[in-house]
C-alpha cells in the first residue's frame, strides 16, 4: 500500500470511517497526495454531518465526477448561444446603451396598462415645471428609481428615463410605506401633480405587473444556483465568500450534487470607466484582468 493511501486510510479511520473495499482501487488511482488528502477530509467531513460512517465507491465516483447520479437529468440542449453578440459597455457611452436598453424593455412590460397612455416623457414634465406651468391631472412618468431618501414626514425619490431625471416628493404616509419597500434601479411609474415652489408631487406609484406564466417542471429534482453583483475586480468583491461557495458546490453535498446550473445575473466584473474615480476602487484595473480573474475562479468549480 502507498504510504500517501496509508495516510489518508487511517485518517479516516481515526475519524471512525470504515471504507468499503471497492473505494480502495479508485484511492489506489490518485497520484497527486495534495488532491488524495482533501478527498478524503471533505468526504469525512460531509458525511460527519450526514451520521454516515462509511466511505463506499459510490461516495468516490460522486465526487470525482465519475458518475452522476442517475436520478439526475442530465441532458442539456442549447437553444441559443449569445456568447459572440456580448461586448463590453465600458464608459458613458456603455452604461447609456445599457440603460436605456433596461428602461425600453420595461416599459414594453407596462404597455398594455391603461396608464401607459398617459406616461410622459420626464423631460417634457420637468420643461413644464421650470416654465411654473401647472401639471395637468392623471399626468404619469416612468423610470428608474436612483435615489430614495426619508425625510422626516415625507420621502423623496429621483426617477430617471433616458430623457433625463426629476425628484418627486410623496406626502402620503401609506405610499411613503410603498416607496420604502422600492429598490434602486426598480423601474416605477409614477402619478405626479404639480407642488408648491416648482416642485413635483407623487400621488401614486404603480409597479409593473409580471405576466403568469405556466411552471415549468423538470422530471428529476435538479437544482440551480442563482448569483449576481460578484463585481470581481474590486476591492469589496467578497473573494473569500465566493471561494467557499465553489468549494461547497464542488463537494460531495447531497444538495451540491443535485446543482445542474449556476446562472450569474449581472455586474460578475466591475467594469472599468463605469463612474468618477473608479480605478481607486479596483485591484483589476482592465476588463481582462477582472474577465480572467473571474475565469480562474469559476473554473474550480
Amino acid at each position: 500500500m502507498k504510504k500517501e493511501l496509508s495516510f489518508v486510510l487511517n485518517y479516516a479511520l481515526n475519524k471512525g470511517f470504515q471504507i468499503h473495499p471497492d473505494a480502495f482501487k479508485i484511492l489506489d488511482d490518485i497520484t497527486d497526495v495534495k488532491k488524495l488528502e482533501k478527498i478524503i477530509k471533505e468526504i469525512v467531513k460531509e458525511k460527519t454531518r450526514q451520521k454516515k460512517y462509511q466511505i463506499n465507491q459510490n461516495d468516490l465516483e460522486t465526487y470525482l465526477g465519475i458518475k452522476d447520479d442517475p436520478n439526475l437529468q442530465s441532458d442539456l440542449k442549447v437553444l441559443s448561444d449569445p456568447t459572440e453578440k456580448i461586448t463590453s459597455g465600458e464608459g458613458v457611452k456603455g452604461y447609456n446603451a445599457m440603460f436605456s436598453s433596461r428602461f425600453n424593455k420595461l416599459k414594453r412590460i407596462v404597455s398594455d396598462r391603461p396608464e401607459s397612455k398617459k406616461i410622459k416623457s420626464i423631460a417634457v414634465v420637468k420643461s413644464k415645471l421650470q416654465k411654473e406651468w401647472e401639471v395637468e391631472k392623471d399626468v404619469y412618468v416612468c423610470g428608474l428609481l436612483t435615489t430614495r431618501n426619508a425625510e422626516r414626514n415625507i420621502t423623496k425619490l429621483v426617477l430617471e428615463d433616458p430623457s433625463g431625471s426629476i425628484e418627486g416628493i410623496i406626502f402620503d404616509e401609506e405610499l411613503q410605506k410603498t416607496a420604502g419597500t422600492l429598490l434602486i434601479d426598480q423601474f416605477v411609474i409614477a402619478r405626479v401633480a404639480s407642488a408648491k415652489n416648482s416642485g413635483l408631487m407623487i400621488k401614486d406609484l404603480i409597479l409593473p405587473d409580471l405576466p403568469e406564466q405556466k411552471i415549468n417542471k423538470s422530471e428529476s429534482e435538479v437544482y440551480a444556483v442563482f448569483l449576481s453583483d460578484l463585481h470581481i475586480g474590486s476591492k469589496y468583491f467578497m473573494e473569500d465568500e465566493l471561494v467557499e461557495f465553489v468549494k461547497w458546490i464542488s463537494s460531495p453535498d447531497p444538495v451540491a450534487r443535485k446543482v445542474r446550473f449556476v446562472l450569474i445575473g449581472g455586474d460578475m466584473v466591475d467594469g472599468v470607466g463605469i463612474y468618477p474615480n473608479q480605478n481607486k476602487e479596483l485591484v483589476c484595473q482592465t476588463i481582462e484582468e477582472q474577465l480572467q480573474k473571474a475565469e480562474d475562479l469559476l473554473d474550480k468549480i
